[in-house]
C-alpha cells in the first residue's frame, strides 16, 4: 500500500514537471512570434511570411494607383508579388507612395519588425523602427520569413525626396521561470537605413536621365552589387527608347533600355556568401528595362543572371526538329523531337531521337533496349533489340538519321 502510495506520488510529480515545461515552452513560442498589436503609426500592414523570396533587406519605394491599406484590411489591396513589381525611384504625383521596408529573408521565425514612429518633415521621411531577433532558448517556428512592413505616405507633391530610417536593435532571451526578456542589443554606431526617391508633376513621364537614375538605384539594391559592388565603377554606358508597334503585348508605349558597366570584388552573381571565391576585379555588364512610367520591367546582368529574381535566366529551349520518318520503305509520317542539329547531332540527342522514334512506330509498352549508337560520315545508325517480353527479345528495329535532309528511314521486324 505503501509502495502504490509512492508510486502515484511520484508519477504526479513527473506529469507536473511536464506541465511546467510545456507551459514554458508555450510561453516562449508566443514571444518569439511577431504581434499583431504593433505600436506606432495607425495604417502600417505587417507581414512575415508573404515576402520571402521577394524582397531583399533596405527601404523600397512602391508606386500604385490608390492606397494599398485601404481600410485598415490585413492584406493589401495588391498582392505583394504586384507591390514588388511597382517598386520603383520615379512616380507622379498622382500616385500613392508607400515605403516597404523589409529585413529580408530570415531562416526562421521569431525575427520581427515594430514601426515605432513616422514623420514627413517637407521632402523628408524619418522612420524609427524596432527590429528584434530570438536569442537562446526560445522556439520559433521552423520556416523562412521576411518581416516586412508596408507604410503608407500618401500622394506627394513633386520633388525630391530621402528617407531616413532610425533602427533600434534587441534580441529575445529566455530567463528562469519561463519569462521572456527583451533586450537591446548595444552599437557603437546608430544604424540607419537610407533612400531616395523622386516626385514628377502630373503628366509628365520620367525622361532619359530618370530612366537610368531608376536602374541605377535598382541595380544597388541587387544582392549580387550589394554582396561586393564598387560603386565607384557604376557607368551608365547607353539609354535606348524602345518604341513598342501599336497592337503588341508590351503594357506601355515605350520603354528606355539601360546599360550599365559595374565591377564586383570577384566572379560570379547574386549572394555568394559560403562559397569559395577567387580574388579577381570582375566586370558586368547590365540591361535593365524601365518602362515608360518608371517601373523596372526587366534586368539582366551578363546576359545569365536576372537581377530582379535574383535567378538565373533561363536557357532558351532548342528549336524542335521535324522529321519525316518512312517505316519498312513505306509508311510516312512526321516526328517533332526537342533537338538542335544544326551543328549536328550528339549522343544525348541521339538518344532521345531513337527513343522518340521507337514509341512513335512500336508503342511505349514494348519491351525495348537501345544496343547501339554509330556515326558515319552524316548518317546516325541507332539500333534496337525489342519484344513484348523477356523471352520474345529477339526483334530489332534500326533507325538511321540524317540531319541533313532531316529524314530517318526505319527498318524493323514484325
Amino acid at each position: 500500500m505503501v509502495f502504490s502510495r509512492a508510486k502515484s506520488i511520484y508519477i504526479a510529480s513527473i506529469l507536473i514537471a511536464a506541465i511546467i515545461l510545456s507551459a514554458q515552452a508555450y510561453l516562449s513560442f508566443v514571444a518569439a512570434e511577431p504581434s499583431s498589436d504593433n505600436e506606432g503609426p495607425k495604417g502600417v500592414l505587417y507581414s512575415y511570411y508573404d515576402g520571402v523570396g521577394l524582397f531583399l533587406e533596405g527601404i523600397h519605394v512602391v508606386a500604385t494607383d490608390a492606397n494599398p491599406v485601404q481600410g485598415g484590411q490585413r492584406s493589401p489591396v495588391y498582392d505583394w508579388r504586384e507591390l514588388y513589381r511597382w517598386r520603383t525611384s520615379v512616380a507622379s504625383e498622382t500616385q500613392f507612395i508607400s515605403l516597404l521596408v523589409s529585413r529580408g529573408d530570415e531562416p526562421t521565425g521569431g525575427f520581427s519588425i515594430n514601426v515605432t514612429s513616422m514623420e514627413l518633415s517637407g521632402k523628408q521621411v524619418l522612420l524609427s523602427a524596432e527590429f528584434v531577433d530570438p536569442g537562446e532558448g526560445i522556439i520559433v517556428t521552423q520556416a523562412f520569413t521576411n518581416p516586412t512592413a508596408l507604410v503608407p505616405l500618401g500622394r506627394l507633391p513633386p520633388g525630391e525626396y530621402s528617407v531616413r530610417l532610425h533602427v533600434d536593435l534587441f534580441h529575445l532571451v529566455a530567463r528562469e521561470g519561463g519569462v521572456i526578456e527583451k533586450v537591446p542589443i548595444l552599437t557603437f554606431m546608430e544604424v540607419v537605413w537610407r533612400a531616395n526617391f523622386t516626385i514628377l508633376p502630373a503628366g509628365e513621364l520620367p525622361g532619359e536621365d530618370e530612366a537610368a537614375w531608376i536602374a541605377t538605384e535598382l541595380l544597388k539594391r541587387t544582392s549580387t552589387f550589394l554582396f561586393d559592388g564598387l560603386e565607384h565603377t557604376i557607368k551608365v554606358v547607353d539609354v535606348q527608347k524602345l518604341v513598342h508597334e501599336p497592337g503588341s503585348s508590351a503594357p506601355n508605349e515605350y520603354s528606355w533600355v539601360v546599360t550599365i558597366d559595374f565591377v564586383t570584388a570577384h566572379p560570379g552573381h547574386g549572394d555568394r556568401s559560403g562559397k569559395v571565391l577567387l580574388q579577381v576585379l570582375t566586370s558586368h555588364r547590365a540591361v535593365i528595362t524601365v518602362s515608360e512610367l518608371g517601373v523596372v520591367e526587366r534586368a539582366v546582368c551578363d546576359g545569365v543572371w536576372d537581377l530582379v529574381n535574383d535567378v538565373e535566366v533561363p536557357s532558351p529551349s532548342p528549336a524542335a526538329a521535324q522529321f519525316v520518318v518512312v517505316v519498312n520503305e513505306g509508311r510516312k509520317f512526321d516526328l517533332s523531337v526537342d533537338v538542335d542539329v544544326s551543328d549536328g547531332i550528339s549522343r544525348e540527342e541521339a538518344e532521345v531521337i531513337g527513343e522518340r522514334v521507337f514509341v512513335a512506330v512500336l508503342g511505349s509498352e514494348v519491351l525495348r533496349r537501345l544496343d547501339s549508337i554509330s556515326f558515319e560520315k552524316d548518317l546516325v545508325t541507332i539500333h534496337y533489340t525489342w519484344g513484348y517480353n523477356e523471352q520474345d527479345l529477339g526483334h530489332f528495329l534500326e533507325a538511321v538519321v540524317d540531319p541533313s535532309s532531316l529524314t530517318i528511314k526505319v527498318t524493323h521486324c514484325r
